[in-house]
């Protein structure tokens, strides 16, 4: 080991003279567990000129300045862009900053069932969408499901925080976290999976390919199938959140 350190500290020049110094010491970058592809990089740039290295230096920036403009031009783009707030997310992040402070007052062991009880009724709500539906009801179904939401959110956080001891916040934490990604991720896959099964992708897909060719009949059977998969994904997942309201209701009391 105290050779491959020897190694690794030997000066450009004698890296550039000699090729078996310049193999030990990207075979110890390598064994590092801190450094990665980037000193690779910077390694083989040690035998290019000046102009070379200038050229790495600013393709490296540039790849670390590429996340930050992303997040600037959508940024840039939802404030020129004239449109309204969603009602879902808007509503959640209204409600859950007042449902956390409701919680520290009156505790969490009714306010998180309450909050999946309102949501799954939003979410009954949004399965009674049809063709004719106005964009109005549209927003009231999501409000509601959203203020459900946060009303759940919040005490529920508080409530799974509150039951760990002192030492292992840490931990209650991180598995509050990945639960919520979990639960995420598989909402999704299994209202896809039903939306699926039920046509309304295949419907969806199908509308969009043949626009301005289907017949009146053909366009309002496949918008039938699409509404009525969606219908399906959202009494889905309606049941889900009826079971998560029994499952709050179940739950021990709070520590006090």
């Amino acid at each position: 080991m105290e050779r491959e350190r020897n190694t690794a500290n030997t000066n450009k020049n004698a890296i550039l003279k000699d090729p078996r110094h310049l193999k030990r010491y990207l075979l110890y970058i390598m064994q590092v567990p801190y450094v990665r592809s980037v000193n690779v990089l910077i390694a083989f740039a040690l035998g290019w000129g000046a102009t070379g290295r200038s050229r790495l230096g600013m393709g490296l920036a540039g790849i670390l300045l590429v996340p930050g403009l992303a997040t600037l031009w959508t940024a840039w783009g939802k404030f020129m862009t004239p449109m309204p707030p969603a009602p879902l997310p808007l509503t959640l992040a209204m409600v859950a900053p007042v449902s956390g402070a409701l919680a520290d007052r009156v505790g969490s062991r009714w306010l998180a069932p309450l909050g999946l009880a309102i949501a799954c009724a939003g979410l009954l709500l949004l399965s009674g969408l049809t063709q004719a539906s106005s964009i109005a009801y549209l927003v009231l179904c999501l409000i509601v499901t959203g203020i459900g939401q946060g009303l759940f959110q919040s005490p529920n956080a508080r409530a799974i925080m509150g039951a760990a001891p002192p030492h292992e916040l840490g931990v209650a934490s991180g598995i509050l976290a990945t639960g919520r990604v979990i639960g995420q991720s598989l909402s999704v896959a299994v209202a896809g999976a039903v939306f699926t099964s039920f046509g309304g992708a295949a419907a969806g897909a199908a509308l969009v390919a043949s626009r301005g060719t289907l017949s009146v009949e053909q366009a309002r059977a496949l918008q039938q199938t699409f509404v009525a998969g969606l219908h399906a994904a959202f009494v889905v997942c309606a049941v889900l959140a009826a079971l998560g309201v029994l499952t709050a209701l179940l739950r021990g009391s709070e520590r006090g």
